[in-house]
């Protein structure tokens, strides 16, 4: 057993908790909901799935010093690893993006509900196109290829 197996199931139960608290709190007071307040829904939603689909298989390869799931256990793994962690990426751009308008250009820069949730609908799209190329081996094949004859 690896050292720090025991970090994982802290960061399931913690981020699982303080997401869920911060998803139930925008559901039961609908006024905190803003469109500049839409990302941090769609990121505490994101990083929920991520402490129940995600972390638990890093922490059972974690656990036993190997991958125990296979290579589309792998590929499954390495697909909502990426959409998950870049649509994060992405939503604390948009986060940015929409501070530094509402900043520079005050009486200018008005984000709707709608512009804001096609803005978040092409942020997911955007991670999900990505996170499928390791389900149709994409990496599989760049990666043996780098690693030459003996990757198996």
């Amino acid at each position: 057993m690896q050292l720090f197996a025991w970090i994982y199931p802290v960061l399931i139960v913690v981020g699982f908790l303080l997401n869920a608290i911060t998803i139930l709190t925008f559901i039961k007071n609908r006024k905190l909901l803003t469109a500049s307040d839409l990302p941090i829904l769609s990121i505490a939603i994101a990083d929920c799935f991520l402490t129940v689909f995600v972390i638990p298989f890093g922490a059972a390869a974690n656990a036993r010093d190997t991958w125990p799931f296979g290579s589309v256990g792998c590929s499954w793994y390495a697909c909502l690893n990426t959409i998950v962690g870049l649509s994060t990426m992405l939503h604390h751009t948009v986060i940015a993006v929409e501070k530094c308008l509402k900043t520079h250009r005050p009486m200018t820069t008005h984000v709707t509900h709608k512009k804001m949730l096609i803005v978040i609908a092409l942020v997911w799209g955007f991670a999900s196109l990505w996170g499928i190329f390791p389900l149709i081996g994409w990496s599989s094949s760049m990666v043996q290829k780098a690693l030459g004859p003996h990757a198996r």
